[in-house]
C-alpha cells in the first residue's frame, strides 16, 4: 500500500511541474515556445563540451533570433536531426568551433584542444 501512496504523491508532483512548465513555455512571446525552448536547451549542451569553443549565451540567443525566420528549426524529425541542424547552424554562424576545426597553431597547453589564437578570438568576442 505504501508504494501506491509514492506513487501517487510522485504522479501529483509531476503533475504540478509538468502544468508549471507548459505555463512558462506558453508565455515566451517567439513563434513556437517549444521549439525555442528545445533549440536554446540544445545550444546550452555545448556549453558543456569540452570539444567545442562557444560565443556568449547573448551573442548566440540575438544570432538566433535575427535568423530566426531563415533557419526553420523543427521538431517534426526527432532529437537526432534537431541536434545537427543546431550543430551546423552554431559552427556556419561562427557561434561555435569545434576542436578538430583548430588545427591552425600548436595548442595553448599540453591540456588545451585549441591554440591561443583561436582561444583568445573566441573569448574575447564574449566581452564585445
Amino acid at each position: 500500500m505504501s508504494d501506491l501512496i509514492e506513487i501517487d504523491e510522485r504522479v501529483n508532483n509531476l503533475v504540478i511541474e509538468l502544468d508549471h512548465v507548459t505555463k512558462l513555455i506558453g508565455e515566451i512571446k517567439l513563434g513556437l515556445p517549444l521549439v525555442w525552448v528545445w533549440t536554446w536547451d540544445t545550444i546550452c549542451s555545448f556549453y558543456n563540451d569540452d570539444e567545442v569553443l562557444m560565443k556568449s549565451k547573448q551573442e548566440v540567443l540575438n544570432t538566433l533570433i535575427a535568423h530566426s525566420d531563415k533557419e526553420g528549426f523543427s521538431l517534426e524529425y526527432g532529437a537526432e536531426e534537431h541536434y545537427e541542424h543546431v550543430r551546423d547552424w552554431l559552427i556556419s554562424t561562427g557561434l561555435m568551433k569545434s576542436c578538430e576545426m583548430c588545427e591552425c597553431h600548436p595548442p595553448r597547453s599540453i591540456d588545451s584542444k585549441y591554440c591561443e589564437d583561436c582561444w583568445r578570438e573566441y573569448k574575447e568576442s564574449d566581452n564585445e
